[in-house]
């Protein structure tokens, strides 16, 4: 049996399994999207564009997937305030398995 990845923590948010590769947290490229994510200069649309990269960032090819169960547990539908109040669970969830 192959031993577990050190990096990776188990969690559940809102009913939903993940796996967060913490060594992803300390990709620069993580970084760089939240300071993004503060630019004044940036509009809305441009900020999203940039949360969707932090996103893939973390979760890697799992974010749609996370997605669509988020949107199935709400009728279907997924807002922006969802998704965003559950990557802050993630995080939090995450920084207390720490």
């Amino acid at each position: 049996m192959a031993a577990e990845n050190p990096y990776i923590k188990h969690i559940e948010v809102s009913g939903i399994k993940l796996d967060v590769d913490m060594e992803r947290l300390q990709d620069p490229r993580f970084s760089y999207v939240m300071g993004k994510l503060t630019d004044d200069e940036l509009n809305q649309f441009q900020k999203l564009t940039w949360v969707n990269r932090m996103f893939d960032t973390l979760f890697g090819d799992d974010s749609y997937k996370i997605m669509c169960q988020m949107a199935d547990q709400h009728g279907g539908k997924l807002t922006v305030a969802q998704w965003n109040d559950f990557f802050g669970d993630v995080l939090e969830a995450v920084n207390a398995k720490n």
